[in-house]
């Protein structure tokens, strides 16, 4: 297997954006709508804690259960319907590594691989929280793993588990590149959201997945469904 070589995978990713920049622009503005959207109950949910929590009266039991309640199913939804997106993201990154173009309804994902990236979100979610519970150091190690597991799906290399499985040791394959490589994704992650409210969304994400998809194309350079025939 080849070493990837996630920094050459970053040029080649900017080349890419840039000569399909209609189709990039157009999924990068679907992600900002729909994190726009997922934002919205949170900020409702931070309003009311400061409005009702923070007005010097204790809260009573039903308001602390139902606060709690709504914040882990806000937390739910942004977990399914990011693993969705991040299937879709990953079949339009890959198509436009192996052909060179694609265009904005690649990102469609094929319904029969919806269940399989909700597993691989939630389990991609445990991994960072057991790398953030190493005094935050481990997450360094834990993101990247959860960088590849949509582009697995997409190919058709096993089911969800399998996916972030396969994904674990991809990074284990060429560990310090590939935490330097998720360092550098999870800056650029943290400014587009954090930073800038995910306006930049438009260009910063199409360019992570086309980087991500350009280092996993590097170990597994060819389709399982071509490898099969």
């Amino acid at each position: 297997m080849d070493q990837p070589n996630p920094f050459d995978a970053l040029s080649r990713a900017g080349d890419l954006v840039q000569g399909n920049i209609g189709a990039c622009l157009g999924v990068g503005f679907i992600y900002l709508i729909v994190s726009i959207a997922l934002a919205v109950p949170s900020v409702v949910v931070e309003q009311f804690i400061g409005e009702g929590f923070g007005a010097g009266s204790d809260p009573d039991v039903a308001e602390i259960i139902l606060v709690a309640g709504f914040l882990f199913i806000t937390w739910l939804m942004q977990m399914l319907v990011g693993a969705v997106l991040n299937l879709g993201l990953g079949r339009f990154a890959l198509r436009l590594v192996d052909e060179g173009t694609a265009e904005v309804g690649d990102i469609i994902p094929d319904i029969d691989q919806v269940l399989h990236a909700i597993v691989a979100g939630f389990a991609s979610s445990v991994v960072v929280t057991l790398g953030l519970m190493l005094c935050c150091v481990g997450v360094f190690a834990a993101y990247p793993c959860t960088l590849f597991w949509s582009f697995f799906l997409v190919d058709r290399r096993g089911n969800g588990l399998q996916a972030v499985g396969y994904g674990v040791q991809l990074v284990r394959g060429n560990l310090l590149p590939q935490i330097m490589f998720g360092g550098l994704i999870m800056v650029l992650a943290g400014f587009n959201a954090v930073l800038c409210c995910y306006i930049p969304s438009v260009i910063v994400i199409p360019f992570i997945h086309v980087a991500c998809a350009l280092v996993y194309r590097q170990t597994r350079p060819v389709p399982v469904l071509l490898e099969e025939r």
